[in-house]
């Protein structure tokens, strides 16, 4: 009987965040007024992106095992004061309940973990600067 073995099998290499997500996340950047420059640093201090808002970038989830990445999210623009947003990793719903669901004990403890693919972080930073007081 193969069918008994083939789910066995897969409920306990199913690791439910890596399927479902990506060790990748795309996060929108947005200032109120638009057209702010924007730079992002990871935790470890190293610049990852520069642009001008509204822009997206594709930031890394996962620093390494069961360890999520920390970003700071700079904007500024002439005539505002410069505005600073910490952008941190949550627990994704898929890691947690997913893997609790389908069984993933590997993809729980190993696959997801090493991937990143076991966090999320908000798809969308809207910083509102404010104008430089005389």
């Amino acid at each position: 009987m193969k069918s008994p073995t083939l789910a066995l099998i897969a409920s306990l290499t199913a690791s439910c965040a890596t399927i479902v997500g990506d060790s990748n996340e795309l996060v929108q950047l947005k200032s109120d007024p638009p057209g702010a420059s924007v730079s992002v640093v990871n935790e470890g201090g190293e610049n990852v992106f520069q642009g001008t808002t509204p822009t997206s970038v594709m930031l890394k989830k996962g620093r390494g095992y069961f360890d999520g990445e920390t970003y700071s999210v700079r904007f500024e623009r002439d005539g505002f004061e410069p505005g600073l947003v910490l952008l941190d990793t949550g627990l994704s719903g898929w890691y947690v309940l997913g893997n609790i669901v389908f069984g993933g004990l590997i993809g729980w403890l190993i696959v997801d973990p090493l991937t990143g693919a076991m966090w999320k972080l908000d798809d969308s930073v809207l910083a509102t600067l404010q104008p430089v007081r005389p």
